[in-house]
């Protein structure tokens, strides 16, 4: 089996940070479009695909909160995600692929491939649960927070954001450390 790994929502200064494994014994697709980077994808397509890897995979996602990124940084932040999707999907023997700059216990024996969204099917599979579930907890907090405009921008700094936080202030979903420049 191949589990991978891909996180979503490092740079934004507002919301959770998602990191997601997916467990398949080979990364078969379906779909007429190529499986790549989520970034990649139109939201169409992303959520078309997230349904599907909802039904024909075994897949986790964990949230770290903004206030553990701050407390703790988002190397941390990451590395307590890996860590806890693989505690949830890793079996022994699995081959474990990770993207980008992701690390993983040395228990795992895992391999951590540059674009490994772009290259290998099972991240880019954990790159769109990432993405996706990130973007409907932005799209839900954001009821809470309606001055905000989370479900636009899902907590990246555009313009209108950064609008809101000098007129607002900050809320519980931003991430103090990142917010520096805009209060």
């Amino acid at each position: 089996m191949i589990v991978g790994v891909d996180e979503a929502g490092r740079g934004p200064v507002a919301g959770p940070l998602a990191v997601a494994g997916v467990r398949v014994k080979t990364a078969v697709w379906p779909f007429s479009f190529s499986m790549r980077d989520s970034k990649k994808m139109t939201e169409k397509m992303r959520n078309e695909a997230f349904e599907w890897i909802s039904q024909n995979t075994e897949h986790e996602v964990v949230f770290i909160q903004a206030s553990k990124i701050d407390k703790y940084g988002i190397r941390s932040a990451l590395s307590e995600g890996v860590s806890l999707v693989l505690q949830k999907l890793y079996r022994k023997g699995d081959k474990v692929l990770l993207d980008g700059s992701l690390s993983a216990d040395e228990k795992y024996k895992a391999t951590t491939i540059v674009k490994g969204d772009e290259k290998e099917t099972a991240i880019a599979m954990a790159s769109v649960v990432a993405k996706v579930s990130r973007d409907r907890f932005m799209i839900e907090i954001a009821k809470k927070y309606p001055e905000y405009g989370f479900e636009k921008h899902k907590g990246y700094a555009t313009a209108s954001h950064r609008k809101a936080i000098k007129e607002y202030g900050l809320c519980l979903q931003h991430r103090q450390s990142f917010c520096g420049n805009f209060v």
